[in-house]
């Protein structure tokens, strides 16, 4: 019945839990929470947000961040821990939605300004997986707009935080458009060799989760070489 510490410990762990993609495994601590818990609470708001935007959906994206907006301002005693990091989740929320909705223009400034926003002096695996996701979410933002080229910086400026926060699913999916770049560019030698660096690189640790957004992209480059065998 400790509904204060229950939703702290959900909105401390939704974020490796997401970035794992566990949506399923979020939603439901979200759905066993009372609803008015949910949006009194900065973090579990934006948590519920980002299971929607994760999954392709936008209905009700609004309100959960409208939500985290209002509980921001009451410093919750659950969300003291992350408050800081809101305002830049927010912004690559805004910046997820808008590229879904057809406005690549407002999806790369809000990737902007999310990245603008992370704060200095959190815990540094706080602090790496918040830049890090910033940055790789004006990659997609960049695609979407058709800059590949400064889709391309701002994804190797994402690799080292989403390494040094241990997000493997995450970094992953970070190689894995690359490599798409790679191919689009004419390039399908390199898009495998940087898979192949990265596949190594997790070769090497045996706690490493199976990473299908990788072992695609180097399907896919592998094809485009001819060597679909």
């Amino acid at each position: 019945g400790d509904l204060e510490r229950a939703s702290a410990i959900v909105g401390l762990a939704a974020a490796r839990h997401l970035n794992a993609g566990e949506l399923g495994t979020v939603r439901r601590w979200l759905d066993a929470l009372p609803a008015h818990v949910v949006r009194e609470h900065a973090q579990l708001s934006a948590a519920f947000a980002w299971v929607l935007l994760l999954a392709g959906e936008t209905d009700g994206v609004a309100g959960r961040l409208a939500d985290a907006e209002r509980a921001l301002g009451d410093d919750r005693a659950g969300d003291r821990d992350l408050s800081p990091t809101i305002p830049s989740q927010l912004a690559m929320l805004r910046s997820q939605l808008a590229g879904l909705q057809g406005e690549p223009g407002a999806a790369v400034a809000q990737a902007r300004v999310a990245c603008d926003l992370v704060p200095e002096g959190l815990p540094a695996e706080i602090e790496a997986t918040l830049r890090g996701t910033a940055r790789s979410l004006l990659g997609v933002a960049l695609v979407r707009a058709g800059d590949l080229d400064a889709a391309a910086e701002a994804y190797e400026a994402a690799l080292p935080d989403l390494r040094a926060a241990g997000v493997a699913i995450a970094t992953g999916r970070t190689i894995g458009d690359l490599a798409a770049i790679d191919i689009a560019q004419g390039d399908p030698g390199r898009a495998l060799r940087r898979c192949e660096a990265e596949l190594a690189r997790e070769a090497g640790n045996p706690t490493a989760p199976a990473n299908p957004a990788l072992w695609a992209a180097t399907a896919r480059a592998l094809a485009e070489l001819g060597q679909a065998d």
